[in-house]
C-alpha cells in the first residue's frame, strides 16, 4: 500500500475523532491504560489469551480501576474465529464513597474481509453480560447486556512487518434496561503504531478519542482521550506450521 493512501486513511481517522463532539460542551477527561496480552497457543486452532492490566483517570476526581480477562480464541477459518471468556475488574473510586467490582462473560466473532489492496478489514462482533456490585451499599448489584462493534485493520509500514500503522472505529450500545451512572453506550475511534521487536514480544502505543452517554435518549456529552500502552507476548507449545496470530491479535 502506498504512502498516498495510507496518509488518506490516517487523515480520516484524525478529522472523523472531533466531529463526532456535539455542538455543546461536552465534559472532556483523559485516561492513561497500561495492558499486557499474553497468546498461547495449545493448537494450530485453539489458542488461550487474556490481558491485564490498569486504567487511570488523570485529572480529578480520580478513579483507578484494575483488571483480568482470560479468554479462549478458536481459529475455525483464516478469515473468522470465535472468542469466549469473562473480565474482573476492580474500580477504586476517590470522589464517591462506592467502589465498583465487575464481573463480565462475553462471546464473539471475528471476521477478516474483504481484503483490499493488500489491507485486510477486521469486523469484530460482541455480546457482554455484565453483573456490577456496589460496595457502599451493602454490595448491591445490577445486571447489564451489552453489544459491541468494531472495524479495525493493520498497515505494514515496512516490508518485514516489524513496524505497522493501527487504525479502528468501534461502537458500543446496551440491550435492554440502563444502568445509571455506567457509560456503556460508547463511540472510540483509534489510531496507534507498533512494532513487532522479535517473535514473542509487541508493543503498541495508541491514541483513542472516545464520547460517552448514559441511555439510548441522552447525547454523548462526555470526551475522553485515551493514551494506551499495550504489550504483547506470544507463546506455543511447539512451532505449529500453519501457527497464525489471529484477526489483529485482540
Amino acid at each position: 500500500m502506498n504512502n498516498r493512501v495510507i496518509g488518506m486513511l490516517v487523515a480520516s481517522v484524525l478529522l472523523a475523532a472531533p466531529a463526532l463532539a456535539q455542538e455543546q460542551e461536552p465534559a472532556v477527561d483523559q485516561q492513561l491504560w497500561v495492558d499486557l496480552y499474553n497468546h498461547y497457543y495449545v493448537s494450530d486452532k485453539l489458542e488461550y489469551y487474556g490481558d491485564a492490566g490498569s486504567r487511570v483517570l488523570l485529572e480529578e476526581p480520580s478513579w483507578a480501576q484494575f483488571y483480568l480477562r482470560p479468554a479462549v480464541r478458536y481459529h475455525y477459518r483464516p478469515i473468522l474465529e470465535f472468542h469466549g471468556g469473562m473480565g474482573l475488574a476492580y474500580t477504586f473510586n476517590a470522589d464517591v464513597q462506592s467502589d465498583l467490582l465487575e464481573i463480565r462473560l462475553f462471546q464473539g466473532m471475528k471476521i477478516g474481509w474483504p481484503t483490499l489492496g493488500g489491507l485486510r478489514l477486521v469486523h469484530y462482533v460482541r455480546v457482554e453480560e455484565r453483573l456490577f456490585f456496589y460496595t457502599d451499599e451493602a454490595w448491591a448489584h445490577d445486571f447489564q447486556l451489552r453489544a459491541r462493534y468494531r472495524l479495525s485493520t493493520k498497515i505494514p509500514l515496512r516490508r518485514d512487518r516489524q513496524w505497522f500503522l493501527a487504525l479502528s472505529g468501534e461502537a458500543f450500545g446496551q440491550v435492554g434496561p440502563v444502568v445509571e451512572e455506567r457509560f456503556s453506550d460508547r463511540l472510540r475511534l483509534g489510531i496507534g503504531v507498533g512494532h513487532a521487536i522479535d517473535k514473542t514480544w509487541t508493543v503498541e502505543l495508541h491514541l483513542v478519542f472516545q464520547q460517552s452517554r448514559v441511555g439510548e435518549d441522552a447525547a454523548f456529552e462526555t470526551t475522553t482521550y485515551l493514551f494506551q500502552l499495550k504489550l504483547r507476548r506470544f507463546v506455543a507449545r511447539r512451532d505449529y506450521k500453519n501457527r497464525r496470530r489471529g484477526l489483529e491479535e485482540e
